[in-house]
């Protein structure tokens, strides 16, 4: 598509989408609907919450020709951030990766290069992976969470996905059987790649680097426990 506009509706949210009033992608760039958690010139995110269900609606009103370029360069067709995330997603999915759900999305094309668009996911039930092993005491329930955040790492690496996975970025859907869900999976390259140690090497330094800087409690234990994790898958 040179120039114009994609929109997509995943047919289960519909109704959702129709009682929000986000029926075209013109209404999903302006209404001003639910709470607004994050602006800049560029971007921004939502809260919605409605008939006590919750979704996150992030907007891009700027689009880097800088890296639609370099998208260009590995032979990948530039599109916005908020396609590139729901292109990722639906490639985490066929690995049978559990990751947030993709309600909605959309993209402006002007002249062959994206210019602005929109993803609404919706919310996973749970609890946030940092925020929960920030509250808890239990020492066991953290070493079995954090085992199975470094085993989910090591899965993603084996199937060729490097975006870092920060704690923050997971969702604990059941704390018993320690079952995660990622979300906000953001990314430049949404398409897995050939696995390398430098690969691999350089997604856990990041991830462990944001975390840390992110996630107070964290420490060098907690970094053992992961790492054990993963190099037993």
């Amino acid at each position: 598509m040179f120039s114009g506009t994609y929109f997509h509706i995943e047919e289960r949210y519909r109704s959702r989408l129709e009682q929000l009033g986000i029926t075209s992608f013109e209404k999903a760039m302006t209404l001003p609907i639910g709470d607004v958690l994050e602006k800049e010139l560029s971007r921004e995110s939502r809260r919605i919450k409605q008939s006590g269900q919750v979704a996150y609606l992030k907007r891009q009103f700027i689009v880097s020709k800088r890296l639609c370029l370099e998208s260009n360069m590995l032979l990948h067709k530039a599109y916005t951030p908020a396609v590139n995330e729901a292109i990722y997603i639906k490639q985490l999915k066929s690995h049978d990766f559990q990751v947030m759900d993709v309600m909605a999305v959309g993209e402006r094309r002007k002249n062959g290069f994206p210019v602005e668009g929109f993803i609404l996911v919706d919310e996973v039930p749970g609890y946030q992976l940092d925020r929960y092993l920030t509250d808890t005491e239990d020492e066991k329930m953290t070493h079995d969470l954090l085992t199975a955040y470094g085993t989910l790492i090591a899965r993603l690496h084996q199937q060729g996905f490097f975006a870092p996975l920060r704690v923050k970025d997971v969702i604990i859907r059941d704390v018993k059987r320690c079952e995660l869900v990622m979300i906000d999976r953001e990314i430049r390259n949404p398409y897995p790649r050939m696995r390398t140690k430098s690969r691999a090497q350089r997604s856990l330094r990041d991830g462990f680097r944001r975390t840390r800087r992110e996630f107070r409690k964290f420490n060098d234990d907690m970094e053992a426990i992961i790492m054990s994790a993963y190099q037993r898958q």
